[in-house]
C-alpha cells in the first residue's frame, strides 16, 4: 500500500452483510429522489413537465423495489441471515 496508508481487509461475513444493507436501501434511495423531483414540481411549477417523467419514473421504480424490504422480503431476510452468520462467527 500507498505510504502512510494501511491495508485492510474486509471478512466475508462483513461482505455479506454489506451487500445485504445495500439491498435493503434500494427502495429507499428511490423514494428519495421521487421525493426530490416531486418537490422540484411543486417547487418549480413552470419547469413540472421537466420533472414530472423523472419522479414518476422514480416513484414507479421504488414501488418495483419495496418489496425487497417487507418483513419477509429478500433484503430483509439476507440481511438477518448475514447478521446472523456474523454473530455465529463472532462467538466461535
Amino acid at each position: 500500500p500507498p505510504a502512510g496508508q494501511r491495508r485492510t481487509r474486509v471478512a466475508k461475513s462483513d461482505l455479506r452483510e454489506i451487500h445485504a444493507e445495500a439491498l435493503a436501501f434500494e427502495p429507499l434511495t428511490w423514494l428519495e429522489a421521487a421525493v426530490f423531483f416531486f418537490f422540484a414540481m411543486a417547487t418549480y411549477p413552470a419547469k413540472a413537465h421537466e420533472w414530472q417523467p423523472l419522479a414518476l419514473d422514480r416513484w414507479e421504480s421504488y414501488l418495483a423495489s419495496a418489496h425487497l424490504v417487507e418483513q419477509d422480503g429478500p433484503a430483509t431476510r439476507e440481511l438477518l441471515a448475514a447478521r446472523h452468520r456474523k454473530r455465529a462467527l463472532r462467538s466461535r
